[in-house]
Formats: structure tokens, C-alpha cells, sequence
């Protein structure tokens, strides 16, 4: 059942990032999710239409440069490890269009800077995270880069941000890990590096 007003909703914890609330979804029926939206924002309160045209929170990119996939290891703090994963990025309070975001958080991640000769694409507006416990979303932004200038920086990263290695991936390096469900140290993966992978491999194949 939607959940409709507000005052149907506790605030349990309010960070920075992170929020935790207490959804009443039916008298005395309670479920607990986390967002990253301020209460008057949750996605369980939007009606039909504000749901179909709502901005993501983040955005995550397949960034492809001379026919190699871009991944990076960042540490990812609630799996106390460094994952293979995609660079990506929250939508900052103003951000209105997606591409412009994964420009700024590919810059910030990587170092590396769009320009007008390369390919920009939105892949997906807006995908759920994980929908049993939080209504985060990112969208998937494509940039195909055909250029010999890319030199791996991680001088712009900010906050807790943590990144420790960079790598061009070509299709054989992506069909192992998509097939082992591992990377090549043999750690596990995101469910977003898994998206980015197979969309790669798709995306060559169609090449």
C-alpha cells in the first residue's frame, strides 16, 4: 500500500547522506527504508506522475575511451573493501540534467574531461538501487571517448571518497568477470559494475 501523507512517516535518523524512516504503510504495520531524500521528497510519497518524471539521485557511467571500458577500485565503507565499480556521482540540490552531472562527477572521479567531439548518452533515466530497503536511484550515462590524452587522477576526489587504481577494460577482461561474478583479484562486484559491464559488451558487440 502507497504510502500518502507524511505524518504517516518517522524520521528515525537524518544525516548528511543517509536517512533512515519509519514508513507506517497500514495501522501498526511498520516498514523501515533508507533514502537519501529529505521526507517531503520520499519516492513512497509521490503520486503517479511525479513518480514517471522524478530525477535520480546519482548517476553512474559507462565511460568506454578508444573501445576499453573505464572502471576504478573504490572503497566502499558498509563492505570494508575496494570494489571494481564505475565511476559515479550524486546529483548535487540544483543539478537538472543528468549528463552535465556525470561530466562533473567523471572529472572529479577520474580526471578526465568531456568534450564536444565526444559521445554523451543517457542509457537509463532512473534505476533503484536496491528497492527492498531504500528508494535510491541512479541513472546510467554513456560517454564514448575516442582520444589518446586520458591520464587516471584521483587529486579531485572529495569528502570520504577513497579510490585506489584505475583500468581499461577490453572484452575479454569483461566477459571473464561478468561469467565469474568476480573481478580479476577475485573480489565480488556491485550490481551497478555488473550493469556497466554487460551494457559494454552489448554496446561493442552492436559497435
Amino acid at each position: 500500500m502507497k504510502n500518502n501523507q507524511e505524518n504517516d512517516i518517522k524520521t528515525l535518523f537524518d544525516g548528511k547522506f543517509i536517512k533512515v524512516y519509519d514508513l507506517e504503510y497500514e495501522k501498526d504495520k511498520h516498514y523501515l527504508s533508507a533514502s537519501r531524500r529529505n521526507l517531503d521528497d520520499l519516492v513512497c510519497l509521490k503520486d503517479d506522475e511525479e513518480f514517471k518524471s522524478m530525477k535520480p539521485d546519482a548517476v553512474t557511467i559507462i565511460a568506454i575511451i578508444n573501445g576499453k571500458l573505464l572502471m576504478t577500485k573504490e572503497y566502499r565503507y558498509p563492505c570494508g573493501q575496494y570494489l571494481l565499480s564505475p565511476p559515479a556521482g550524486l546529483m548535487d540540490k540544483g543539478d537538472e540534467n543528468v549528463i552535465e552531472t556525470a561530466i562533473r562527477e567523471l572529472k572529479e572521479e577520474t580526471g578526465l574531461k568531456i568534450s564536444s567531439s565526444d559521445k554523451a548518452e543517457i542509457i537509463n533515466p532512473c534505476l533503484f538501487s536496491t528497492p527492498g530497503m531504500s528508494d535510491e536511484s541512479n541513472a546510467l550515462v554513456l560517454f564514448d571517448i575516442r582520444r589518446d590524452d586520458f591520464k587516471p587522477s584521483n587529486q579531485s576526489l572529495v569528502g570520504d571518497e577513497r579510490i585506489d587504481g584505475y583500468y581499461l577494460l577490453d572484452e575479454k577482461d569483461v566477459t571473464e568477470m561478468v561469467v565469474m561474478g568476480r573481478d580479476h583479484e577475485d573480489y565480488f562486484y556491485s550490481a551497478y559494475a555488473f550493469c556497466v559491464m554487460c551494457y559494454y559488451l552489448l554496446y561493442m558487440k552492436k559497435a
